[in-house]
C-alpha cells in the first residue's frame, strides 16, 4: 500500500510500492495523493500480471543521442546507400527537429508523446510522409529495446491499442481495372518534343529560351533508357558510363544514389540487359552531340 511521508519543503507526498514477481522491491515518489498513487500500484500489478516490465527505464538517452548512436552502429553497416539517405532526411526534417531533445524513457512513461507528435506532423504533411517517419522511428526504438535502454517499443503498444475489432468497410470494393495498353508510338513523340530547340511556354504567349542540342539530347536520353531498356530511372541512368555500353548490351554496373555513385544496382551486384537498335542510335546520336560541342566522351565518362 502507498507510504506517505513529508518533503523538506514541508509538504506531503506518497509513495508508491510494488514487489515484483522475483522479489524485488520497486517504489516511485512524488504523487500528490493517496489515491493516484494506489492507482500506480494497482497499475504495476496489472502489467505484472500480463508479463509487461514494471521497471522504469533508467537511461538518460534522448532521441538524437540514440540516433547517432543507431545511424553510425546499425544503419550505415546494415543498410545500402539509398535506404541510408533516405533514414537521414526524415529524421532530419520530421523527427528531430520536434521531438529530438525528448528523452527514450519518456516515450515509455508517456507514450502521449508520439501520438502529439504523429498528430501535428499529420496537420501539414501527407498520409505518406507520416507513415515513413512512423516508420523509421519505430524501428529505431525497436533497436533501442533490443539493446535495453528502454523497456519495449511504445510505439508498438500504440498500433495495438488502435486496433478495435475488424475493420469497418465504408464503401463496397471497387472492381478492380484491366491494365491499360500505352502506345510505343506516344513515347517516340515525347522524345521528339525533348529534342525540340524551343518549347511553348506554360501560359502560350511567348517563346522559351532556345535549349543547347546537348541538353535537348541528354533529356531524351534518360528517357529513352527508361521505356527502350527498363532502367530504374533516374538513378541507373545517370550511373551509366560510356564503357557499359559494349558488344551489343547494357551492363549496368553502378547508379547515382542521392548525387553519388554506387556500384551495382539497387537489388544486387549488376545487371547485364539487351541493346535494341533504336536506343544504340540514340546513344549515337548523344555521342556526336558530345563531340559537336568539342567534350568528345571518353570511356568512363557518363552519358
Amino acid at each position: 500500500m502507498p507510504l506517505r511521508y513529508i518533503t523538506k519543503q514541508g509538504q506531503t507526498r506518497w509513495r508508491a510500492r510494488l514487489r515484483t514477481g522475483t522479489g524485488e522491491r520497486q517504489s516511485r515518489s512524488g504523487f500528490p495523493s493517496e489515491q493516484e498513487a494506489r492507482a500506480h500500484e494497482e497499475a504495476m500489478r496489472t502489467a505484472r500480471r500480463r508479463g509487461q516490465p514494471q521497471r522504469r527505464p533508467k537511461t538518460r538517452l534522448t532521441i538524437y543521442d540514440y540516433w547517432q548512436r543507431w545511424w553510425s552502429e546499425e544503419v550505415t553497416v546494415g543498410k545500402a546507400r539509398g535506404t541510408q539517405y533516405g533514414y537521414r532526411d526524415i529524421y532530419a526534417c520530421y523527427i528531430g527537429p520536434q521531438i529530438g531533445d525528448v528523452k527514450l524513457r519518456d516515450l515509455v512513461e508517456d507514450p502521449q508523446i508520439l501520438v502529439r507528435w504523429r498528430s501535428n506532423l499529420a496537420q501539414t504533411k501527407s498520409q505518406a510522409v507520416v507513415q515513413q517517419a512512423h516508420r523509421v522511428l519505430s524501428s529505431m526504438l525497436s533497436a533501442a529495446a533490443e539493446a535495453g535502454e528502454i523497456s519495449h517499443n511504445p510505439i508498438l503498444l500504440l498500433a495495438q491499442r488502435s486496433r478495435r475489432g475488424r475493420a469497418r468497410k465504408l464503401a463496397r470494393t471497387p472492381a478492380p481495372r484491366e491494365p491499360v495498353a500505352i502506345d510505343p508510338v506516344a513515347w517516340f513523340l515525347v522524345l521528339d518534343y525533348l529534342r525540340r530547340p524551343t518549347r511553348p511556354p506554360i501560359n502560350g504567349n511567348e517563346i522559351r529560351v532556345r535549349r543547347y542540342p546537348l541538353d535537348r539530347e541528354c533529356d531524351a536520353l534518360i528517357l529513352a533508357l527508361g521505356f527502350m531498356a527498363g532502367l530504374r530511372l533516374p538513378s541507373e541512368a545517370l550511373g551509366l558510363t560510356r564503357e557499359d555500353v559494349r558488344n551489343g548490351r547494357l551492363h549496368i554496373e553502378g547508379r547515382s544514389s542521392s548525387g553519388e555513385y554506387a556500384p551495382g544496382s539497387k537489388t544486387g551486384p549488376g545487371r547485364d540487359l539487351p541493346l535494341s537498335r533504336e536506343l544504340a542510335e540514340d546513344l549515337e546520336r548523344v555521342a556526336r552531340s558530345y563531340h559537336d560541342a568539342g567534350r568528345p566522351m571518353g570511356a568512363a565518362d557518363f552519358w
